[in-house]
């Protein structure tokens, strides 16, 4: 087979699975704005919110970026989301408001992340160097109920949630869900460069949750408690 052959055979191949991977969502979420907005920043201060990701399941690498989605209690049809991914190392981010569409419950909402030009170079980050956060309202009013993002690989894991953390100077982070009596520990992430986020806790839920959860994360500087974080995380639709 002569390389232009190659060429045109891996093409078509790629075609083919990037069309089935679009069409295995009951609809897509509409990109509010006419424009994409992602950034690629080589030099970054450390900025932001404590908690930084948080996504359902295995964790989401950059070759699960084009498949993430939803899956919204069809009440939510009509809303605002916000998207935010962003990567550990501060060189990557993308926010971008979407508007549900309405389906069935339960039905996968995709998030398309075709606008994007920037995809091979998430395809170089792992599953420990993005975080993906999705919260009610548009990117401008973000309203602080957060969704459950899906990646590529999630099945039978919706009952793990993955919560990536900027410390700002903590020694430990911990994690408590007092509607459930759990708390652990959060694990540190030292290798690398970490300036938007350097803790990862990870959640083995007991079953799937029909209601909101409420999780409280809790820092410490030398056994110096820092300000807490509360997240309220809606439940994907049964």
């Amino acid at each position: 087979m002569t390389n232009s052959c190659l060429t045109r055979w891996l093409a078509l191949l790629a075609a083919v699975f990037l069309a089935t991977a679009n069409n295995a969502y009951a609809a897509d979420a509409k990109l509010k704005a006419d424009r994409f907005f992602e950034s690629i920043q080589p030099d970054v201060d450390v900025s932001g919110f404590v908690v930084v990701g948080l996504s359902t399941g295995t964790l989401i690498s950059g070759h699960d970026i084009p498949q993430l989605h939803l899956k919204p209690d069809n009440s939510m049809a009509g809303m605002d989301v916000c998207l935010t991914v962003q990567s550990r190392d501060g060189i990557y981010l993308s926010r971008n408001t979407y508007v549900l569409p309405a389906v069935a419950d339960g039905g996968p909402v995709g998030l398309s992340y075709e606008a994007s030009t920037s995809l091979d170079l998430l395809e170089n980050y792992g599953d420990r160097q993005l975080a993906v956060s999705v919260l009610t309202g548009s990117c401008q009013d973000p309203h602080g109920l957060y969704l459950r993002p899906h990646g590529g690989r999630q099945a039978g894991r919706d009952n793990s949630l993955n919560l990536m953390i900027n410390g700002f100077g903590a020694t430990d982070v911990f994690y408590s869900i007092p509607s459930l009596n759990l708390d652990a520990d959060c694990d540190p992430l030292r290798d690398g460069r970490t300036t938007v986020f350097d803790f990862w806790c990870q959640i083995e839920l007991p079953q799937p949750q029909s209601d909101r959860l409420t999780i409280r994360v809790e820092r410490e500087r030398y056994g110096r408690a820092l300000p807490p974080a509360t997240l309220t995380i809606a439940a994907d639709a049964q």
